[in-house]
């Protein structure tokens, strides 16, 4: 699969332009830690079909999920649309517009739903910068998610720093830690502390098994104050750091995988414009994306990988 390396004096990251320009590796120099999360065992990459199912593939690296997570079918304003697993971006062939040193363009155009989707790839200092310009190139409303689907190294004593402003979550899977799905949690009193991987006995207090594996996904109950998030990896010494435009994605979910999904273990801070997953779901809710016909979508997100210094 071809590959294609950016790289300055902070950062090394490797891109899979075949896979929708997914970032398989991030890589902080000079320490040489990996903060991509990496294929489960056995797994490898490989061209995936354009309606594949993501749990049938590598779940690792870095990509994009539009223009929807969950699959479903739905009509609106007449048309019918067919929103394949995590969208379609993570499983097409991107074409490459220019390859640099540090930066990389990338466009893709979407037969069934008639949108062009750019993107670029950037280094600035310790920073990765993805940047996107989405524009609906049909001719009706396009009802649509963008979620940064970025995958990162799982660790048991990793630290999650959140967004101002949320305080509350909302539980969207059954069968996790969290409970029933659709229920409210507090961030700061409730069962667990949020910041931290649960430990034996938080999970014994959420009537779970002591041990792993387990999962689990929630998502801020209302917008973010500010767009920023952390992952802190104290046994390194570093932290990962997501800056974006809290107008333009105004929610957050997060993914903690310890095992219980497919057997892999990973984590992802996903910022996005709709709430949440399903775009029926978010229509319902108010909170999804309609592009107009040429109307576009433009924003980035910028990933810093930097030491830790122990201060939040």
């Amino acid at each position: 699969m071809k590959e294609i390396l950016l790289e300055n004096d902070k950062l090394k990251a490797v891109c899979l332009p075949e896979l929708g320009g997914k970032v398989r590796s991030l890589i902080l120099k000079g320490r040489d830690i990996e903060i991509a999360a990496q294929p489960g065992t056995g797994k490898i990459y490989r061209a995936a079909e354009s309606d594949g199912n993501f749990g049938d593939y590598d779940m690792s690296g870095l990509d994009d999920a539009f223009p929807n997570i969950d699959a479903e079918t739905l009509t609106y304003g007449g048309r019918v649309f067919s929103y394949p697993d995590h969208g379609e971006i993570w499983s097409r062939e991107m074409e490459v517009l220019g390859a640099e040193k540090e930066k990389l363009g990338l466009c893709w155009f979407s037969p069934r739903f008639s949108y062009n989707y750019f993107k670029t790839l950037s280094l600035s200092g310790s920073s990765l910068v993805f940047s996107y310009e989405i524009k609906n190139a049909g001719d009706t409303d396009f009802p649509c998610i963008w979620t940064m689907h970025g995958l990162l190294r799982f660790e048991r004593d990793m630290r999650l720093v959140f967004p101002e402003g949320m305080d509350r979550i909302v539980n969207v899977l059954p069968d996790t830690p969290l409970g029933e799905k659709d229920s409210e949690h507090s961030l700061s009193k409730g069962e667990f502390d949020f910041t931290r991987m649960p430990d034996a006995s938080a999970l014994k207090k959420a009537g779970w098994q002591e041990t792993e594996p387990w999962y689990m996904k929630y998502y801020g109950a209302g917008p973010v104050g500010e767009g920023s998030c952390q992952v802190i990896y104290p046994s390194d010494g570093i932290k990962a750091v997501f800056s974006y435009d809290a107008e333009k994605l105004p929610w957050l979910g997060v993914w903690i995988n310890a095992g219980g999904f497919s057997g892999d273990y990973n984590l992802a801070m996903e910022m996005t414009n709709g709430f949440y997953d399903q775009v029926s779901k978010a229509l319902d809710n108010n909170r999804c994306c309609v592009l107009k016909p040429g109307e576009k979508l433009s924003f980035e997100v910028s990933l810093s990988v930097t030491d830790f210094d122990g201060n939040v």
